[in-house]
Parts: structure tokens; sequence; C-alpha cells
């Protein structure tokens, strides 16, 4: 998704272990207004590119980090897909996706990683609004928790049955064997 978002930009790859790439990017933060900071990678691992150290050291530039489950708590280092966060979100069985009789139905597209995204996007930019520089912890399982389980459906229809589960792709029906 990274490759395809950020296309036409440019980049500048560093080496954990030389400590003349990680001063290059303490410089480029230096001069920046606003980080977005994901973990994985041995660069994000180092003590030094940390969110909280990159706020400490830049108090005038937005950083934003976007992790499956957030900065602080126990699941903090847990490993996550964005199939697993759909699963733990609810979301996987919404509306009644999919047939009654098989597993429930992923929604497809990295949907959670474009909902992550816009909240991410929308809170750096109300960050910069107000020049002040600070750190967001964006969880994607609690954006997906807002955005998968349609709470007004799910709140409007308490007191009634649930909904039936029906196949996702509408018009396709199950063909008779042979």
């Amino acid at each position: 998704m990274f490759k395809f978002l950020a296309g036409s930009k440019h980049s500048v790859v560093a080496d954990p272990e030389s400590g003349d790439d990680i001063e290059l990017v303490d410089r480029l933060l230096a001069a920046a207004d606003a980080a977005v900071w994901s973990g994985g990678s041995k660069v994000a691992e180092h003590q030094r590119v940390t969110p909280g150290e990159i706020h400490r050291r830049h108090l005038h530039l937005t950083v934003t980090s976007i992790t499956p489950f957030g900065l602080q708590g126990p699941w903090r280092d847990r490993a996550a897909t964005e199939f697993t966060l759909q699963a733990w979100s609810g979301g996987i069985i919404g509306l009644g996706r999919g047939a009654p009789e098989r597993a429930p139905v992923f929604v497809g597209g990295q949907v959670g990683e474009y909902l992550a995204g816009a909240y991410a996007s929308a809170a750096t930019l109300a960050s910069r609004y107000r020049n002040a520089g600070e750190l967001i912890d964006l969880s994607m399982l609690e954006t997906q928790i807002l955005c998968l389980t349609y709470y007004p459906v799910t709140l409007f229809r308490n007191a009634r049955p649930a909904m039936a589960r029906r196949p996702a792709a509408h018009g396709a029906r199950r063909g008779a064997p042979g």
C-alpha cells in the first residue's frame, strides 16, 4: 500500500547501524512540521527514532504514530494483520456479511489501513492547524472498532432479532453441483 500511495514522493534510506544516518534522520525531523511513524523497521526500533523520543527532541513537531494497538498497554507489541484487526474489532461480522452456514466474510481492500490513514491525517492536520507540536497515538484497532461495527445500526437493532446473514456479493448465487 505504501508504494502505491507514496509513488511520486522522495524518500531517504537510513541504516540504523550508522550514526551518520541517524543524525541525518534527526536533521530531517528538525526541519519538518510533521512526521508519521509506524513500527516494523530497524530504523523505527532505534532508541532515537521512537515516537516519544522524536517528540521529546523536536517539540515543534507533530508526531503521528500508527500502530495496531497504540503505543501503550499490554498489547502494544503484539503483531496484527488487517484480517486479525477486523476480527478483533467485530467488523468481520458487520451487517450480516456472508452466508449463515459459512465463516464471516473479511472486508477486502485493506479498508482498515485506509481508515487509519484518514484518521491519522485528520489528527495531524488538526495539530498543525493549532501549531502545536504533539504526539498523536493512533490505534488501528480502535479505528476499525469505530468504523466497521456500525454502532448506530447495532443500537437501533438491539431490541429486534439480528439481521439474517446473506451473501456479500449481490446477484451471486450458489451454483448446483455438477
